[in-house]
């Protein structure tokens, strides 16, 4: 290329060659052999040059704007040619990748089924998880990961538990086995059990009874998702609500959160437990007053969000 760009410039190629003849590398390294190579490449290099087969280096810009173009009118053109929506398109590849996500779960729930039987725990621990991560793609599992909350081992337990929760609604059938991991030995998987019948929702009615129990677990970690499941469970939870308040001055400011929240969805339509709300605000411990008040206001904004 370089010799191409010399003679292209004007340079005799008679005089261009005996200058290159002149840097001749000898034995040493020195910067002269970066321009002339190896003996045998330097022939060959005067013998094109001495030749006139050296190329107009110049017609390569000419080539290059002419694609440089070509390419800019077929990306307009394509451009105007897209009559189909961004936002049809995107929904397009959304569509397509949830089919895609099916088909993978498809092909790899059965194995996990399997896997949920293992003799190993460790392999019973990891198939729960992974199924957890399917979500709802893992719904053909339900009876699997039920059977698995009597499992042996906690952590398998509360595996199959999370991986329910992560089934959500569809995991309905798992409610009666799941009212009785609420008493589990490990708080760990009880936790993981309200938490499953809070992703369940309305469903969850049978446990309102556990649940109410669950109120009063030793571990925080128990009593929020208990308090939330009962609010998943909403009005016909309705029995729930003076051990709610009495949960309103909760030592955790969580679970006082979530009753509150659980306060508001069970007395939607229904006002009755509201004049019971109102009497805490006379209690003499601040953190009740604050939880009822709380409550009181996801009340009314629920009024206002449907007038």
């Amino acid at each position: 290329a370089c010799d191409d760009w010399v003679i292209a410039a004007g340079q005799s190629g008679t005089d261009y060659a005996e200058s290159l003849l002149d840097l001749l590398p000898g034995r040493r390294m020195v910067f002269a052999s970066g321009v002339t190579g190896s003996r045998k490449e330097l022939a060959n290099r005067v013998r094109r040059i001495l030749k006139d087969h050296c190329s107009n280096p110049r017609t390569g810009r000419a080539w290059i704007m002419f694609l440089s173009i070509a390419a800019t009118c077929l990306v307009i053109g394509v451009a105007f040619a897209q009559t189909r929506p961004a936002e049809s398109a995107r929904a397009s590849e959304a569509d397509s990748g949830t089919e895609r996500q099916a088909i993978v779960a498809t092909s790899e729930i059965n194995g996990l089924i399997t896997a949920l039987s293992s003799a190993e725990w460790k392999e019973r621990r990891q198939a729960a998880m992974a199924l957890t991560r399917l979500g709802p793609y893992a719904e053909p599992a339900v009876a699997a990961l039920t059977n698995a909350l009597t499992d042996e081992e906690w952590q398998v337990r509360g595996a199959a538990a999370e991986a329910l929760t992560s089934i959500g609604p569809a995991a309905a059938s798992a409610v009666y086995p799941l009212i009785g991991t609420l008493y589990d030995v490990e708080w760990h998987v009880r936790r993981r059990a309200a938490e499953a019948l809070a992703a369940i929702g309305a469903a969850s009615k049978p446990a309102t009874a556990d649940l109410i129990t669950a109120l009063n677990d030793e571990e925080w970690q128990v009593r929020k998702p208990a308090a939330l499941a009962l609010g998943a469970i909403g009005p016909a939870a309705h029995e729930a609500i003076p051990v709610l308040i009495e949960r309103l001055d909760d030592p955790e400011w969580q679970v006082r959160y979530a009753v509150a929240d659980a306060l508001e969805k069970i007395s939607a339509g229904d006002k009755s437990s509201v004049p019971e709300i109102i009497e805490v605000l006379l209690d003499q411990e601040w953190k009740k007053r604050r939880s009822a008040a709380q409550a009181l206001q996801k009340s009314l904004q629920e009024d206002k969000s449907r007038r």
